[in-house]
């Protein structure tokens, strides 16, 4: 009864501690309050799950620290057959009472590391979450030499999964908070507006942008229906987009519009949106970009204008050349029929036979 209590005392502990780090030191100084043994320590898998790595532990001098630090454990090599690597393939327990039980049939570089730690006895336990072991738990009597029992290993069989529990929280909220710090980096540094709306279309959030293009800052957006920002003319046009995203969960892109810029004028965008869905898949909101595309426009107008002016200038050119052209021809005969010639003139009879 008391080693349930202890087991729920530290599950409700460490499910409120989200960094890794203060977890697994507030879980060894419980174990060392709360438990009778001399020494404890936990060791991960690193990231890619070849190694057994220490990370934290009590009981241990400076100099033992240094070689729990300096000492890992092959993972991934299949003639590996120390008791941590064994608890952390097989899923099992091991209760060790005499070391010598098992020096015949662990490597030697094991032998040195117990010898080294001066290990006579041990427990380990493997972490497990979801099926898989992220590592082990392990404690030993240094200095009172007291033998284990079996009420322990299921002592610590109940620990081991609150821990492991509660690392992956701490690993998916820094997982989280990357993902938002990056969110947050890319947003605040892009040259186009960032928003996000939730499920009714109030703003809950807009980027520095805003402010920039529109001269909107966040307290004059956040909260506000998207529509207090168009022109009444436009909105069911807007509804209609918001709702196709809303109701099929659909993307929008190359979307443009007209919006109100805080001054009253008028600005064309390019937009998208998207459903802004939350771990569990459902939709929160909508999220999605604004590119202010009115002088891009204005340019494309202005070339377009000056292209067919172009085109028009040659048209009108060459029919200028041509029309010349028959001028020319009808000029040159006019000028020869109005010639003052006599028969008498033999230039006359010469053109005229």
């Amino acid at each position: 009864y008391n080693n349930a209590l202890l087991v729920r005392e530290i599950g409700q502990a460490v499910s409120s501690i989200l960094d890794i780090d203060k977890l697994l030191k507030f879980v060894m100084e419980t174990l060392q309050k709360r438990l009778d043994f001399d020494r404890g320590m936990i060791m991960l898998a690193n990231p890619d799950k070849t190694r057994l790595v220490y990370v934290s532990g009590y009981g241990y001098s400076p100099d033992h620290e240094i070689i729990l630090k300096e000492t890992q454990f092959h993972l991934d090599n299949p003639k590996s057959k120390g008791p941590f690597v064994t608890a952390v393939k097989r899923r099992e327990p091991i209760l060790v009472n005499d070391i010598n039980d098992v020096q015949k049939v662990i490597s030697a570089r094991s032998v040195n590391f117990v010898e080294r730690l001066g290990v006579s006895s041990f427990i380990c336990v493997p972490i497990i979450y979801e099926g898989k072991s992220e590592g082990v738990l392990a404690v030993d009597n240094y200095r009172s030499h007291r033998p284990h029992n079996q009420s322990e290993v299921s002592l610590l069989m109940g620990i081991a999964p609150q821990i492991a529990i509660s690392i992956n929280n701490a690993k998916s909220l820094r997982q989280i908070m990357e993902s938002e710090e990056r969110f947050r980096t890319l947003s605040e540094n892009s040259p186009d507006i960032i928003y996000t709306t939730d499920n009714n279309g109030f703003l809950t959030y807009v980027n520095p942008a805003a402010d920039e293009i529109m001269g909107y800052a966040q307290e004059d957006v956040i909260g506000k229906h998207f529509t207090e920002f168009i022109k009444t003319d436009d909105a069911e046009t807007y509804f209609e987009a918001f709702n196709r995203i809303k109701q099929s969960k659909e993307t929008i892109k190359y979307f443009e519009g007209n919006l109100l810029s805080k001054d009253g004028a008028v600005r064309l965008f390019d937009m998208s949106g998207a459903p802004n869905l939350n771990a569990a898949g459902e939709m929160t909101g909508v999220v999605g970009t604004l590119k202010d595309v009115t002088e891009q426009r204005k340019l494309e107008y202005q070339l377009r204008h000056a292209s067919k002016m172009n085109a028009l200038g040659r048209l009108t050119g060459g029919i200028a050349h041509d029309f010349n052209n028959i001028l020319q021809g009808i000029s040159a005969y006019n000028q020869l029929l109005t010639l003052k010639k006599t028969e008498a003139d033999p230039d006359w009879k010469y053109l005229m036979n």
